[in-house]
């Protein structure tokens, strides 16, 4: 696991924090999802640093990383008091 290129690495973790973003994307949940990113980046970024005893990251060159290769951020919520009052 520690040999997978990082393109494909990118491209799991997006798949995973859109999945979750999905599932959990109700309008009163956006903070907790902003936190279950920030923890994925922080996950990534050890991840990253721990491939070789030579390829220690700081946060300056994780955060230039991540320029070239955005996480996935909560793009629409659901309203549930909206929906609630529709099915009324």
């Amino acid at each position: 696991m520690l040999d997978t290129p990082i393109d494909q690495m990118w491209r799991t973790l997006n798949a995973k924090l859109r999945g979750h973003f999905q599932y959990y994307g109700i309008n009163d949940n956006w903070p907790l999802l902003m936190v279950y990113r920030e923890h994925a980046r922080r996950m990534a970024k050890r991840h990253l640093s721990r491939r070789s005893q030579n390829s220690y990251l700081n946060w300056n060159k994780f955060n230039a990383l991540e320029k070239q290769h955005p996480l996935a951020s909560p793009k629409r919520l659901t309203e549930l008091i909206a929906m609630s009052r529709g099915s009324g």
